[in-house]
């Protein structure tokens, strides 16, 4: 595999474990799937900005 598709590769995975992580981080922290729904979006919706360097 091309040195670019195991960069690519590493990340993808890499970002899947931290949005797992805030999928479950989320669920224990909510009381109901409305809130479970809304708190998830609006995490998701920061990770860009957190992952920036």
């Amino acid at each position: 595999m091309p040195r670019r598709a195991l960069e690519l590769q590493h990340r993808v995975r890499n970002t899947l474990g931290v949005v797992r992580s805030v999928a479950r981080r989320t669920v224990a922290t909510s009381e109901t799937i409305e809130d479970y729904s809304c708190h998830l979006d609006s995490r998701l919706e920061a990770l860009p900005e957190c992952r920036r360097w």
